[in-house]
């Protein structure tokens, strides 16, 4: 069963209501249980989309057309590449002052 919807004017309208509330730490306008509960049903429907198109590109014929440059290039294709040698330890060292951070206004 396909379900369709406005996406476009769901996902603007839900965009900007995150927005707002992420940038002011409130909404002029809060939405009801209903609109909330219908943002959730659209983010869902729209990652259920998602994943089945990236399964979708996971499997033959897209899986194996990635796959193609390294074995014409005559490289193993049945193991992932080695892992590029990292750092020998990472620096977790904290400074002992705050970064010089010049002259910041005040606010």
């Amino acid at each position: 069963m396909v379900v369709r919807i406005d996406s476009s004017a769901t996902l603007i309208s839900f965009i900007k209501l995150r927005n707002e509330c992420a940038h002011t730490g409130t909404a002029s306008i809060v939405p009801d249980t209903t609109e909330l509960s219908g943002y959730c049903d659209f983010l869902n429907t729209l990652a259920t989309g998602i994943d089945q198109v990236l399964h979708h590109l996971s499997v033959p014929p897209f899986a194996a057309s990635a796959l193609a440059p390294a074995a014409a290039a005559g490289r193993d294709t049945r193991r992932p590449p080695a892992a590029a040698p990292g750092p020998a330890e990472p620096d977790t060292a904290l400074p002992d002052a705050p970064p010089d951070l010049g002259d910041l206004p005040s606010s």
